[in-house]
């Protein structure tokens, strides 16, 4: 048997991009007519890149919580 009513309302919100872009979508996030800004633009973030190679940036310093591994690096 399926339940009713189980979901959220669901109403519309404005979101703005990094670009200055604005789209609308439903959502149950904030309020009718509520504006959401992006700080991190979705366009150039690696999860939604073609290429997901992930660049590591390294100090030189390691860990310490991990330094009794050292003999397997």
């Amino acid at each position: 048997m399926v339940q009713k009513n189980i979901h959220p309302e669901q109403h519309n919100v404005t979101i703005k991009l990094t670009n200055g872009e604005t789209i609308q979508i439903k959502t149950n996030w904030g309020k009718e007519g509520d504006n959401l800004t992006l700080d991190t633009d979705p366009f150039k973030h690696i999860a939604w890149k073609e290429d997901k190679t992930v660049k590591i940036e390294t100090s030189g310093e390691k860990n310490k919580k991990f330094s009794n591994f050292d003999s397997f690096f």
